[in-house]
């Protein structure tokens, strides 16, 4: 099986990746036309269109929904000009953005969990959101603004309610009377109903362009710029969501701010170190960023994010403790990053994210960019090794070749060491633990946000990222093959929960202590800050609360879990493996009398795991799922020659190419 993505919002390049997936015969198979997907159906041309109108005067009234052309057009200036020749502009929005900003009138837009509102996401697939709070201002549902302003007075349940009845109802068979199907779709939030299968399709072969494309070589006075949006921000449509300011870029690492990627061999042809402020021109256009030398990148290629630069951004240079004096990496009232759609460039039906041909100057300023990861090579030091030839054994990987011959290749030999403690931990109840999929992981960090949701993680701001100081209990560790740079490898890490853990041993006060069912337990109002236990953590995962991190109004309060303790300035915090939910689910068992199911705890970052990387169990449960991946001939436990003994092991990355290197 096979699948060939576009990845190019050009419909040349469309149709060549649709043609090869139709000579790989994936229709019908790994693409499926019986149910396509309706979202992201925006429409370039149109915006166009209506550009046009706005220029010829033809528009008496103008309502925007839920977009913000004014920071998203390459020309957006020029459109927010056209917006005051209008006689009417509505903006329905949740912020003041810089489209609402130019409106006439803005409306506000309930959040989406304090409204009813539908979907058909999937064709055949209707969803249904249903408000679960009650709304904290005066606003009302776009639905309802419509309805209002034709001079009828419906709210939006009623109006969902009708629709669905005249619409979805009669398109299923389950359900005889409507009150039951509405019943039951109120209760799944969801229905799905039959589609008539697509008639047979052929391919049209002659659309198909032959012409090859003439790429321009490095040292030509000229790059190719890519744009692209981040993981986080998307368009900028999360920009005000500081959690995922904070959350690193799976590939660079790096926080709180956009840049220009280059590739090493670029950067040392035009003399550019890491952080220095580059020039980016081409067609008119001028952006300033600092630089980041990124391995693996095309050598004739910079690369710019998308979704920064957001008004209302400034707000976050306050994050951090407020007391603190020096404040080297951001100045108040800068926005965060930098937009770059100015450099979109309409053509081909849409507008194109990799037509712009740029020059690139160095303007002799530096730039500070906080980074989680600075360590980016397995391979032991030339210093410390002279054969240079080793590699740590942190990521285990193996081909498939090899693993279809052996399904241990790629593992090192398994460790036991005696222990320095009079005898094991004997685990009579319970035993949690964890294994982690390297080859199902991509580094998506869908687990360090939920991790930072669930159990009251602070924000820190970009300095104190600056200063090695965040707070995330766990990070995404990213390595390059340094014989192929386009390989890269993505490792889950966070606490252990050693049998042995080194921790314990050091702490003078027993604020991390061991479970009976073998967590490594961090007791909070015992603490005080040695950080004898971080030292001692050969995984690094333990982290320190520097400041009192302040939470804001009462609605920012709202943000916290409640089953989770709020810490105070000096102790150690670290994963617990949702401990809270481990609790609360033996609770649960206590009182209906029935054991706990395997897979009924799921800690917050196997939860939020979109390729089920993740899997907790109970290590002394045999049918576990978790004790199935550790009989895996590919599982195995990072450092275990130490003898740390730890409840979190890995399942070795299998890679589909020809070799491994190192």
């Amino acid at each position: 099986k096979s699948l060939v993505v576009c990845g190019l919002n050009d419909i040349h390049a469309q149709v060549v990746v649709n043609f090869i997936n139709h000579l790989l015969d994936n229709y019908g198979s790994t693409v499926d036309i019986n149910n396509p997907s309706y979202q992201r159906q925006g429409n370039d041309a149109q915006v166009l269109e209506l550009i046009n109108e706005l220029k010829t005067g033809s528009v008496s009234a103008l309502i925007l929904y839920n977009t913000n052309p004014v920071y998203s057009l390459p020309d957006g200036p020029d459109f927010a000009e056209m917006m005051k020749k209008v006689p009417l502009t509505v903006t329905i929005t949740n912020r003041i953005d810089e489209t609402a900003s130019a409106s006439q009138f803005v409306c506000p837009e309930p959040h989406a969990l304090e409204m009813w509102n539908d979907s058909e996401p999937v064709a055949g697939t209707f969803t249904m959101n249903q408000p679960i709070i009650q709304p904290f201002g005066k606003s009302r549902p776009f639905i309802e603004n419509l309805f209002t302003w034709m001079g009828e007075k419906k709210s939006a349940y009623d109006a969902l309610c009708e629709h669905w009845q005249d619409n979805i109802f009669k398109l299923q068979h389950d359900h005889k009377n409507f009150q039951s199907f509405w019943d039951n779709a109120v209760y799944n939030g969801f229905v799905k109903v039959n589609v008539p299968p697509t008639k047979n399709l052929t391919f049209n072969e002659n659309i198909v362009g032959r012409d090859a494309v003439p790429t321009s070589q490095v040292g030509d006075s000229t790059y190719n710029l890519v744009l692209y949006p981040t993981i986080g921000l998307l368009d900028g449509r999360h920009a005000h969501n500081p959690w995922l300011q904070e959350l690193p870029d799976p590939v660079t690492k790096i926080v709180w701010d956009n840049y220009a990627s280059i590739s090493p061999t670029a950067a040392e042809k035009l003399g550019i170190n890491q952080g220095d402020v580059l020039r980016v021109e081409g067609d008119g256009k001028i952006l300033e960023l600092p630089a980041h030398i990124q391995p693996g990148q095309h050598d004739n290629i910079v690369a710019v994010a998308l979704g920064y630069g957001r008004k209302g951004t400034d707000r976050f240079t306050n994050i951090g403790p407020q007391w603190l004096q020096a404040r080297p990496t951001v100045f108040p009232g800068e926005l965060v990053g930098k937009n770059a759609t100015g450099f979109l460039k309409f053509e081909n039906g849409g507008y194109g994210y990799d037509s712009q041909k740029v020059t690139l100057k160095n303007t002799g300023t530096k730039y500070l960019l906080a980074c989680t990861q600075e360590h980016h090579s397995l391979r032991v030091p030339e210093h410390l090794d002279p054969t240079h030839g080793e590699k740590r054994p942190i990521v285990q990987e193996t081909t498939l070749a090899a693993f279809m011959k052996d399904p241990s290749s790629g593992s090192f030999e398994k460790h036991t060491l005696d222990t320095m403690w009079p005898e094991d931990h004997k685990y009579t109840g319970h035993h949690w633990g964890m294994a982690v999929d390297l080859t199902a992981c991509t580094g998506c960090s869908a687990c360090v946000v939920s991790c930072q949701a669930e159990n009251n993680i602070p924000l820190v701001g970009k300095d104190e990222v600056y200063r090695n100081r965040e707070m995330t209990w766990i990070r995404i560790d990213r390595y390059y093959d340094e014989k192929n740079e386009n390989s890269v490898a993505h490792q889950p890490m966070m606490c252990q929960h050693c049998g042995n853990a080194p921790c314990e041993t050091v702490c003078p006060v027993l604020a991390t202590v061991h479970s009976e069912e073998g967590l490594n337990q961090q007791v909070y109002n015992r603490c005080v800050g040695t950080r004898y236990c971080s030292n001692n953590c050969p995984f690094k995962v333990r982290r320190f609360n520097w400041f009192v991190y302040e939470h804001g109004d009462d609605m920012h309060k709202l943000v916290l879990n409640p089953d989770i303790t709020v810490r105070e300035r000096g102790v150690m915090e670290k994963c617990s493996l949702c401990v809270q939910r481990i609790q609360e689910a033996k609770i649960e068992a206590k009182k209906s009398g029935v054991p706990i199911k395997d897979g009924a705890i799921q800690p917050a970052c196997a939860q939020s795991c979109p390729a089920q990387a993740l899997v907790f169990g109970d290590m002394n449960d045999p049918n576990s799922q978790l004790v199935k991946r550790m009989n895996n001939p590919r599982y195995y436990r990072v450092l275990e020659e130490i003898g740390v003994r730890p409840s979190v092991g890995y399942i070795t990355l299998v890679r589909n190419r020809e070799e491994t290197h190192g």
